[in-house]
């Protein structure tokens, strides 16, 4: 088996799209709106690339795909966290919808 290919992809804010790029792939920078659409890109461009390099063996090439997307949050005030909040459960509820308390028998 090959040596998987490293690519690495940034998320741009400006452009609001993920940027790739390979040390692995000369000649490779590309960008796509979504992470799935930037791996379609890759399985094309990567082989062509490849080729063009005199680099492609003719087999399968394995890549791997790096991404890396910067975010920050902020607290807003009158914000409670969610571990904060108190939840409360739905009773049980059987196959057939009913709630399971009306299941026991009576008595029970």
């Amino acid at each position: 088996m090959n040596k998987a290919l490293f690519i690495h992809a940034e998320w741009d804010d400006e452009a609001l799209v993920w940027v790739a790029t390979s040390d692995d792939v000369p000649g490779l920078a590309t960008e796509s709106e979504t992470v799935e659409a930037l791996i379609a890109k890759l399985e094309v461009l990567i082989p062509e690339l490849l080729e063009a390099n005199d680099s492609f063996t003719g087999t399968d090439v394995p890549f791997e795909l790096l991404t890396r997307r910067f975010q920050q949050v902020g607290r807003k005030s009158g914000f409670i966290a969610p571990s904060a909040r108190i939840c409360r459960k739905a009773p049980a509820r059987s196959p057939q919808g009913i709630p399971s308390r009306s299941l026991s028998a009576p008595g029970t």
